[in-house]
């Protein structure tokens, strides 16, 4: 099961070893690591090589700056050994592992789509109630790389987790070395001795443990918002930290909180990368100032949450400005190489693969205006206008539907009814409240435009293909 969850064709480690070698070799390599695994946790011994890692800078943008090293992001790669066993690890301790329901950061079956319909869930219900949200992004400075291993060692102790696991990463982290490989260079080894090993499978569940308490602190102050009789004061994706009040009082004291925490755990905010931005009928009022870290804090127009740009106002507003440049810059790259000799049909294939999940990411869990619908529409036409050379939108939705594609009004409201039905038996509690509150309104206007009375995916599209047909002129 360890060896089944490796993805074919990432780059190797330092060891060169491929994760197809593993893969694709004879089962018995099986056998021969588990003795290797076994013997690891019995005499809290790891390899030296487990701890080396390759650093692979990359440019952020490619608009930027490439002499300026802030404009790089490092890119970790570890042995494949060393993953397999991590797997293992996860496999055999996971029970010590969890984390608040308010981190949807790295967790099975939660993802980006859960944290950001929470948060718009959340907002929409005090603004439809009158009030005006604060919402304060906190920037946590460096947070992977300067994790203090015994403050770490210290939250696992408390968990009681095994003696054996956490002897076995005292031994990890006491030989975690990186090199940077620039072209086909290599630098010398350096040690590190902070942080979570970066490009390691365990690395963002070690995290999400160390920065727990960050949540349980405030949702044990009552600090913050709270949404039938359930906390939503704080969200959190790995180190992307939102905190959400309706009161400016008790946003500084929820500050003034994980500040508390953040000094134990020996790491801080970075202020001049953090903000806050308001929702609601005074969003634009003078409000007491918020400090951080001894500076006040910025109050800001517009803000970016997991890819998707926020604006301020009385309403909650997403803007589709960044969306719209990464969609034409895949579609028109597509077109450049392709499209003057490819069949519409690659063309397409391709748009579907690599644009439409650029154009829709997100979107489905966030409130989308008129105009944002207008101006996806726009888009998506102005693409197949070029590419089955039409000017006319009846021949347009005629040539989609010879092509067996939605248009993308329809492709969005697929996925959240998908999304919405997802969220209506969700596994977690904090979801399934929100839904109640905000989404199941949705999902029922959407049913009842689709005519949807089985609760299914294949469903879903039928209904959703049924409606688009009707609209064809033939």
């Amino acid at each position: 099961m360890a060896i089944g969850k490796l993805q074919a064709g990432k780059a190797p480690g330092i060891d060169g070893v491929m994760a197809e070698h593993v893969l694709y070799c004879n089962p018995l390599i099986s056998l021969h690591l588990l003795v290797l695994f076994n013997a690891i946790i019995k005499h809290g011994y790891v390899p030296a090589e487990f701890g080396i890692g390759v650093v692979i800078p990359l440019l952020k943008d490619a608009s930027l700056d490439p002499t300026n090293m802030d404009n790089y992001r490092g890119i970790t790669l570890s042995p494949v050994l060393s993953k397999i066993f991590e797997n293992c690890l996860l496999l055999c301790f996971s029970d010590y592992f969890f984390t608040s329901d308010l981190q949807f950061g790295f967790k099975r079956n939660v993802g980006c789509r859960d944290a950001l319909s929470l948060f718009s869930s959340t907002v929409q219900y005090f603004i439809n109630n009158g009030s005006t949200i604060s919402v304060a992004a906190l920037d946590m400075s460096k947070a992977f790389d300067k994790v203090n291993h015994y403050a770490l060692f210290l939250k696992l102790m408390k968990r009681g987790v095994p003696v054996c696991l956490i002897m076995l990463l005292s031994n990890w982290y006491g030989k975690v070395f990186a090199c940077v490989k620039w072209g086909d260079c290599f630098s010398k080894l350096v040690q590190l001795t902070t942080g979570v090993r970066q490009g390691g499978v365990l690395s963002p569940v070690l995290f999400g443990v160390y920065v727990d308490d960050v949540i349980c602190r405030l949702e044990a102050s009552r600090y913050g918002c709270w949404v039938d009789g359930m906390y939503v004061g704080i969200l959190m994706y790995a180190d992307d930290l939102l905190l959400i009040s309706a009161s400016c009082s008790d946003l500084r004291k929820m500050i003034a909180v994980c500040e508390c925490e953040m000094r134990w755990l020996d790491m801080c905010f970075n202020a001049s990368k953090s903000c806050i931005i308001r929702w609601g009928l005074r969003f634009n009022r003078p409000s007491a100032s918020v400090f951080l870290s001894g500076m006040t804090l910025s109050i800001s127009d517009t803000f970016k949450y997991l890819g998707i740009t926020f604006e301020a106002g009385l309403k909650l507003k997403v803007s589709l400005t960044s969306k719209k440049i990464k969609f034409f810059r895949a579609f028109n790259y597509i077109y450049a190489c392709i499209g003057a000799t490819a069949s519409p049909e690659c063309v397409c294939h391709l748009m579907h693969k690599f644009c439409v999940p650029i154009l829709l990411y997100g979107l489905d869990a966030v409130p989308m205006s008129k105009g944002n619908i207008r101006t996806l529409r726009s888009l998506w036409r102005t693409a197949l206008f070029k590419v089955f050379k039409l000017n006319d939108e009846a021949n347009l939705l005629y040539t989609q539907y010879c092509f067996n594609m939605l248009p993308i009004n329809y492709m969005l409201d697929l996925q959240k009814l998908s999304l919405l039905n997802m969220q209506r038996e969700h596994f977690l509690p904090i979801v399934r409240s929100l839904y109640a509150v905000n989404g199941c309104s949705r999902f029922n206007e959407l049913c009842r435009e689709y005519g949807i009375v089985d609760m299914c995916r294949s469903i879903f599209r039928k209904r959703v293909w049924d409606v688009f047909i009707s609209s064809v002129a033939f």
